[in-house]
């Protein structure tokens, strides 16, 4: 496999004695070639016969002048051929560096050689070094990139699965504040109102996404407890318990209210921020060393794992709690009905038939294990009272 890296070299401002006298710089050419003991040939950048002027051989090695050679780099006790090109344009070096081996050896050396343009006084003392195309990066973002988008999909679908069992097509609309709401609308204000309950988790970027799980705001959530409060006597109540109503009411973030009991790390929070920002160098292709990499898949690795677990949490445990609560609520409902038969109805029968029904309705709320039975007692309380 061939590879090619590349790199620019600006020349630093001209540096002065204490006489005031100008420092003659080593040309970067001449500082690479003794530094990484590179064997020189100069040869002409573009063959003479194919400049329309014809210009004379003097003029182009005067002004179009490239420099190559070759030397060799050490990985793993094995010899590596490289192979460069300066070229120069007025003050300005271009190097491009080619290796022809195997990709982790390709890899290596020019992990090696970003290091020394980089920090390596040879090169930083006169020039700055500009990394113009690193396949090392490339390399590592290629490397990375399965494990971001199995986490990022993965994530969206348990974002899906526990806003939508609790909110229904209002998932969003219900637990993001209204400037974010506005600004998401405003991003998919081609769709209709289908396409965007589709598209809301789409259509944020990582960014908006750890405000909307992360910052503590006031919802509809907070404003129906509030209003089930006002609804209340609360003189009944003492000041401890008042302190508690008013705590469960604050502000919260959609993490605290969704997410604690997911078995996330407490610092998720930086955590996400710290994938966030290693993601946009994989996003949008800029430089990424080992270090970066190492860190990003460890990271995703573990919470990919989180992940999968709360999900499996989520639809094993939440669903049958939110069902649960749902035919609570139902029966509950239907337990307020009967009781006020009970109070309609004067024939004592009836009255007795329909308390026992408000009875089994009142054990049932509070048993799950007699849901599937509730039914056929009440028929045959009914059946035996008709009888």
């Amino acid at each position: 496999m061939k590879l090619i890296n590349s790199y620019i070299f600006l020349s630093k401002d001209k540096k002065r004695n204490q006489d005031n006298k100008l420092i003659i710089k080593s040309s970067i050419t001449s500082i690479f070639e003794k530094f990484f003991n590179a064997d020189v040939d100069s040869y002409l950048l573009g063959e003479i016969e194919d400049n329309p002027e014809k210009l004379s051989k003097e003029i182009l090695d005067k002004y179009n002048k490239t420099t190559r050679g070759k030397f060799f780099h050490i990985i793993d006790d094995k010899k590596i051929d490289v192979y460069y090109k300066f070229i120069k344009a007025g003050d300005i070096f271009y190097l491009d560096i080619t290796i022809d081996d195997i990709k982790s050896n390709i890899i290596k050396c020019f992990e090696n050689f970003n290091d020394c343009f980089l920090t390596k006084k040879e090169f930083t003392s006169d020039y700055i070094t500009i990394i113009s195309y690193d396949c090392v990066s490339e390399y590592y973002c290629n490397k990375i990139y399965p494990f971001l988008n199995t986490f990022e999909r993965s994530f969206r679908k348990l974002l899906f699965l526990i806003f939508t069992s609790q909110f229904k097509e209002l998932y969003f609309e219900t637990t993001a504040p209204k400037s974010m709401i506005d600004g998401t609308k405003q991003k998919i204000k081609n769709g209709n109102e289908i396409y965007r309950i589709q598209n809301y988790f789409y259509s944020l970027d990582i960014g908006t996404l750890r405000s909307y799980l992360f910052d503590k705001n006031w919802t509809s959530i907070e404003e129906k407890e509030k209003e089930k409060i006002l609804n209340k006597d609360l003189s009944k109540l003492n000041s401890e318990e008042l302190k508690n109503i008013i705590k469960n009411i604050e502000p919260k973030s959609n993490w605290d209210r969704f997410f604690k009991n997911k078995g996330f790390d407490k610092d998720i929070d930086n955590t996400m921020k710290i994938i966030n920002g290693l993601r946009n160098i994989v996003a949008h292709n800029k430089i990424m060393n080992k270090n970066d990499y190492d860190l990003l898949l460890k990271l995703l690795k573990e919470n990919i794992e989180i992940i999968n677990q709360a999900i499996s949490v989520t639809e094993s445990v939440d669903f049958a709690i939110l069902n649960r609560n749902k035919r609570i609520e139902a029966i509950e409902k239907f337990r307020n009905i009967v009781i006020q038969a009970i109070s309609d109805i004067n024939s004592s029968i009836y009255s007795k038939t329909y308390e026992k029904i408000a009875n089994i309705l009142i054990d049932t709320s509070n048993n799950k294990n007699i849901y599937d039975k509730a039914e056929k007692k009440i028929n045959e309380i009914i059946k035996n009272n008709l009888e």
